[in-house]
Parts: C-alpha cells; structure tokens; sequence
C-alpha cells in the first residue's frame, strides 16, 4: 500500500501535463501558425487567429489597430523557440516562448502573453483554447474577463 502512495506522489506532478495528447501538438502548431502570421507582410497577421472575446477586449475590435501594431517591430530582432506545451484545463493549453538572449519582444506578443497575476511560467506564455463558449479555437488572452462575451 505504501509502495502505490509513493507511486502516486511521485506521477502526480505529470498528471495534465498534456504528454500524448494530440491537441498539445494543435496548440504548438497554432502558437507557430500566429507567430509566422503576426510577423510576415500579408493576410490579416494572425488576426483571425485571435478569439473574438480576445480580439474585442485586448484590442478593442479594432483590426487596423491591431495591423499598426504588428507593422510596428523589426521582427528580425524577435528570436524565439517553443519551450514548452501544457494542457492546463480541458480545451485549454498554455504554450510557453523561450527568446534568444538578443531577443526584443514585440508589443504585440506582449499584449497577448502578459497576464496579470499570471499563474504560467515567467516569459512570454500564450493561452490556446479549443472548442469552448469563447468562440471556437484560437490565441486567448483572459486579462479583464473570463466569462464568454454576450452576443452582439
């Protein structure tokens, strides 16, 4: 009996850590989708990658707001890498950024992965939602709400 404790404590820390879960490769896949969006010339730059609720409150539904702003940094001084995926609530993963040590983040990468009391790893950290109340999937960023939008 001991010896299944001992066991238990000791995998418990793995448990939704999101190893196996196909959805942990879509939420990488996504957070790479939007960075190659966000920093190319063409398109909407990630845009439709946002969730309205995001869109609405991180940027005021303003989409050339939001085109200004992705125009703004030389994004050849953005290095990054992923360092981590996990699935942090069902439908929800939090895809975590490594920047090089050269790196300049973005204003626009800035708003979408700074959280106010942030209970993710320090550093830029994006939130994936799939299949949820927020407006189907893509880039969440919760900062003011965390209920779905009413809608318009």
């Amino acid at each position: 009996m001991r010896t299944i404790a001992v066991l238990l404590l000791t995998l418990s820390p793995l448990a939704g850590c999101g190893e196996g879960d196909p959805r942990t490769a879509d939420a990488e896949v996504l957070v790479r989708d939007y960075i190659a969006a966000v920093s190319g010339d063409e398109g909407d730059r990630g845009w439709s990658l946002l969730l309205p609720v995001t869109q609405r409150t991180t940027f005021g539904n303003d989409r050339d707001a939001y085109l200004r702003l992705a125009e703004e940094p030389d994004w050849e001084l953005f290095g990054w890498e992923i360092g981590r995926v996990v699935r942090d609530e069902p439908y929800t993963y939090v895809v975590s950024l490594r920047l090089t040590s050269e790196s300049h983040l973005p204003a626009v990468i800035a708003q979408l992965t700074d959280f106010d009391d942030s209970p993710y790893p320090p550093g830029p950290t994006f939130v994936v939602r799939f299949h949820d109340a927020f407006g189907g999937e893509g880039i969440w960023q919760m900062n003011g709400t965390d209920t779905p939008p009413d809608e318009e």
